[in-house]
């Protein structure tokens, strides 16, 4: 993960951070995946974007809206997520 200028965990430095974030209280999660075809370094095209709504409890859902962007691992894909949760915990690895 990299931070924002300005954000807590921003040291100043521009190195990623490695752990797992923690969302508490979720009430919104649908991912947009992008799977690659081939290396992802050297991609040989990908697939066709499909949507994952791996939980919507309501449509008007409440809590702060967190919007992340990057590759999975499993599947290797480029991801675009949407979580609405109360708040999260960044696990530090």
């Amino acid at each position: 993960m990299l931070t924002l200028k300005g954000h807590p965990l921003n040291d100043g430095t521009f190195r990623p951070l490695a752990g797992n974030l923690v969302f508490i209280g979720v009430t919104k999660s649908i991912r947009k995946l992008t799977e690659y075809i081939g290396d992802p370094k050297h991609p040989q095209g990908f697939k066709d974007e499909r949507v994952v709504a791996d939980f919507d409890v309501q449509a008007q859902a409440e809590g702060t809206r967190f919007m992340l962007e990057g590759i999975l691992q499993e599947p290797v894909a480029w991801v675009e997520w949407e979580v609405v949760a109360a708040g999260f915990e960044f696990h530090a690895d």
